[in-house]
């Protein structure tokens, strides 16, 4: 003790600190338990498991690296950045290139990277609508990050049912 019951002060406050770290190590105890709990139920009801689909995926990367592709040309496909993209003037350039060499119709959408994602969804409505309009292809959004927030956000506010 320093005379002013410093130590005293700092004895509590660790036992203190020790109970709120173990009540959040129950509380995380406990959700594993009941994400158990609940898997136990959902495999007893005949639901089907999780599939690892790594193999799957690097399957088609391999072919992909190979220059083989499944994606359709009956699309127009809409790059969306993500957040701080605009920071970066060459985002999404490779990949609109990579799109370009397989013989797929590519754009990059010039949005705002950081403005309200209801402002970007109504950028990108614009979007869709002119190069839907311009090409006569359906358009594919792509979004990467943020992009991928405001690409729903567009879809699930302006296109309710398919066309």
């Amino acid at each position: 003790m320093d005379g002013f019951g410093n130590d005293v002060i700092a004895e509590d406050l660790a036992v203190k600190d020790a109970d709120r770290y173990s009540d959040d190590l129950l509380v995380i105890s406990a959700g594993q338990h009941i994400t158990s709990l609940i898997l136990v139920i959902l495999l007893h009801l005949g639901m089907p498991g999780v599939e690892d689909g790594t193999a799957r995926f690097l399957e088609l990367l391999a072919g992909i690296r190979n220059g083989e592709h499944t994606l359709p040309s009956s699309f127009v496909y809409l790059l969306i950045p993500g957040l701080f993209s605009n920071h970066c003037p060459l985002y999404f350039v490779g990949t609109k290139k990579f799109f370009s060499k397989m013989g797929l119709a590519c754009h990059i959408a010039k949005i705002h990277s950081e403005a309200s994602v209801e402002h970007n969804a109504s950028e990108l409505k614009q979007y869709i609508e002119e190069l839907y309009w311009g090409s006569g292809k359906r358009v594919m959004p792509l979004g990467h990050s943020k992009g991928g927030v405001d690409a729903a956000a567009a879809l699930s506010i302006y296109w309710c049912e398919d066309p």
